[in-house]
């Protein structure tokens, strides 16, 4: 979710359990619902030009958003 009035560009880097990985990529404008394999997921944001890390664990069948602000990134 871009909560913001600039531009919004992720990058998913996804570790999967059997040793494979994936990337993603995506600009975010308004909101955007996208399915990503589960595993360990490391993602590079850029907000406004403003570049934010971080990562989170993704399981199986479950849901994360990804709130992008301009002073910070939230995953929930």
């Amino acid at each position: 979710v871009n909560k913001t009035s600039g531009d919004v560009y992720i990058s998913l880097h996804i570790s999967r359990a059997d040793g494979t990985s994936a990337i993603y990529e995506y600009p975010v404008k308004g909101s955007a619902n996208v399915n990503i394999p589960t595993g360990w997921i490391d993602y590079v944001a850029w907000v406004g030009g403003i570049k934010f890390t971080g990562g989170f664990k993704l399981h199986e069948d479950a849901m994360h958003t990804i709130t992008f602000n301009k002073s910070k990134v939230v995953v929930d």
